[in-house]
């Protein structure tokens, strides 16, 4: 799970997103991932989200942007003190990635800014003993090889990682 937190002109923007195995299949380039954002208006003035703007970035560099009005279908309008809360998803072809923007806000006065969503990471999870303090042998190089595709594609060198899997 990742976490991130931006307050911008008293609008704080909390993230946090997880890996979905129910929705991925990554024997088919497809991971899917959930995130969960609670805006909460922490200045003096009432607010409304107008319009979303994300950036995503795969683990290949790929960036797709994606705008529009509102989340979930809504424009909720938070007074002093409120915050509101919702759940999405996004998709990707590689098992890595980030996610950042900004949600449009427009006061009762009819100011327009900006509240920034800091970056966050989108990544499949890596298993282990749990009290072992590492990770399962045989899921380690699996993991690794599954990212080598994506170093190679961007002409990366790409390392040896046999040496990276703990004894256990």
């Amino acid at each position: 799970m990742s976490t991130s937190e931006a307050v911008t002109r008293g609008i704080r923007v909390r993230v946090e997103s997880q890996y979905d195995p129910t929705r991925s299949r990554p024997q088919q380039n497809q991971w899917f991932f959930l995130y969960t954002v609670r805006v909460s208006n922490e200045s003096a003035v009432t607010v409304q989200l107008l319009s979303r703007h994300w950036v995503i970035t795969d683990a290949t560099d790929h960036v797709e942007e994606v705008r529009g009005p509102g989340v979930v279908g809504e424009q909720p309008v938070l007074a002093p003190g409120q915050s509101f809360e919702y759940t999405s998803g996004c998709p990707l072809t590689t098992p890595f990635g980030t996610m950042h923007g900004a949600y449009q806000m427009a006061t009762t006065q009819g100011e327009r800014f900006d509240a920034q969503i800091a970056a966050f990471t989108l990544s499949e999870p890596l298993s282990w003993v749990p009290g072992s303090g590492s990770m399962l042998a045989d899921e380690l190089p699996g993991f690794l090889y599954r990212l080598l595709p994506f170093r190679q594609h961007r002409g990366e060198e790409v390392p040896d990682v046999d040496h990276l899997v703990p004894d256990l």
